[in-house]
């Protein structure tokens, strides 16, 4: 019994980090490409590219 709940927590916190690391990793990319076109990444909101 215990190890099934230590597998299910290992599972939910595995998910949890790598939806973290997605999510940072896309911004990222995101912020790169805006900058290659001469903008910046929206302070609010989804990630999208703004005017400087």
């Amino acid at each position: 019994m215990k190890n099934k709940i230590f597998f299910a927590l290992l599972i939910i916190v595995v998910a949890a980090l790598s939806f973290y690391f997605c999510r940072s990793w896309e911004l990222s990319k995101t912020a790169e490409y805006c900058s290659s076109i001469g903008k910046q990444l929206s302070d609010s909101g989804p990630a999208y590219c703004v005017e400087k």
